[in-house]
């Protein structure tokens, strides 16, 4: 019984201590408590400053809402809503829409079909004592030459399949002036690369031809496009003859003409690049057939 007894003492020592121990619990949890009592009566005395402060600029933006008279106000909402639009760039329809794409797309199909038959440099010149110049101009005459008739020839067709030009003498100089910068680019391709700038002429058309906007509008294209877009030939020979074939006021003409001559300045300097390589591996290839054995 003895044992028991000092057993109970001892449970009851441990429950002592817990009662003291949840006490102070009690305690902090109170003091808790009306910290945050206060603190939500401090928010209450806010909200309903605010309250206040939203009742008056309510009041006050009523009193300035002015008093509309209905026999004025009837007539002016009796008005109809009228709303006019002035297209830029009107097109007749028909063949006059599609018609710069054809052109463009034509002219350096056939700047590409001629130096799959003509020499980009003329072999007998590379040959001789000619400088690289006169190489480059021999080579580039049967492309102007035949780039210039399908030119004229495009002039004269396309008015016979219904196409109207609001500018025809300035759209028939920026078909002259894409006719011979493309013959210079076919040029330079195949100076540079021999049968393999043919391939590359095939890649770049596709390429151009994705970036004109026909199956996916430019404005929504992958960024890659927009910037083609922007500054291959193809897409300038279009976004220029549209501008002249439809009229209006978008686009510049300046800005077409600069691109497609740069275009042109670039592609003579490749070719007189490639044509004095040639030269000089020719001039060595001399060298060394008249060498002593």
């Amino acid at each position: 019984g003895a044992e028991q007894l000092a057993q109970g003492a001892t449970a009851a020592q441990g429950g002592a201590a817990q009662l003291s121990t949840g006490t102070g619990e009690l305690r902090g949890g109170t003091a808790e408590l009306a910290d945050g009592t206060e603190e939500l009566a401090d928010g209450a005395t806010g909200l309903a400053d605010g309250t206040g402060e939203l009742a008056e600029g309510l009041l006050m933006g009523a009193g300035a809402v002015p008093d509309l008279d209905g026999e004025r106000v009837g007539p002016a909402l009796a008005q109809p809503v009228v709303s006019e639009s002035d297209r830029m760039n009107r097109s007749p329809g028909g063949a006059t829409d599609p018609a710069p794409i054809v052109v463009a797309l034509a002219l350096w199909v056939g700047a590409l079909a001629t130096y799959l038959v003509a020499r980009a440099l003329p072999p007998h010149l590379l040959a001789g004592a000619s400088s690289a110049g006169r190489v480059v101009r021999a080579g580039l005459v049967p492309g102007v030459v035949l780039g210039l008739a399908q030119a004229f020839l495009l002039a004269v067709a396309l008015p016979l399949f219904g196409v109207r030009v609001v500018s025809p003498v300035a759209a028939v100089a920026l078909t002259v002036l894409a006719a011979v910068v493309f013959a210079a680019i076919h040029q330079a391709l195949v100076a540079l690369w021999g049968r393999t700038g043919w391939v590359v002429s095939l890649l770049v058309l596709a390429v151009q031809a994705a970036s004109l906007g026909g199956l996916v509008p430019v404005d929504t294209a992958p960024v890659v496009f927009q910037w083609f877009n922007g500054v291959l030939p193809v897409p300038m020979v279009v976004d220029g003859l549209t501008h002249l074939v439809l009229g209006g006021d978008v686009g510049s003409r300046a800005a077409v003409v600069a691109g497609l001559a740069a275009w042109g300045v670039l592609a003579v300097a490749l070719s007189v690049w490639a044509a004095r390589r040639r030269q000089q591996v020719t001039v060595t290839g001399l060298r060394r057939e008249l060498a002593p054995a």
